[in-house]
């Protein structure tokens, strides 16, 4: 089997599962994987946002620059971070 002939074959079951699916399913409202998960959204946001301040402020201090308060502070700012993505995930839907 060749790509074209996956995707359409992809396209074709997709198809036919949309229109098999009942509209009462389909007009229930769709919760993301993000806003099913605030706790884990919270704690990969944080943690994302922990090591890009390290390694910014690291890059910055080796060339010369001074760092900013997020970078001075990697850990708030990991924290704030993983409070704001845990806030939208969970009252922003």
């Amino acid at each position: 089997m060749n790509r074209i002939q996956k995707i359409a074959l992809a396209m074709g079951a997709t198809f036919t599962m949309g229109i098999a699916m009942p509209l009462t399913t389909m007009a229930q409202t769709h919760r993301n994987l993000i806003q099913r998960h605030p706790n884990a959204t919270g704690a990969v946001a944080g943690y994302a946002a922990y090591k890009a301040a390290k390694g910014t402020g690291r890059n910055r201090s080796m060339s010369g620059g001074h760092r900013n308060i997020m970078q001075r502070h990697p850990v708030l700012t990991g924290v704030a971070a993983a409070g704001v993505a845990h806030h939208y995930a969970k009252k922003h839907r």
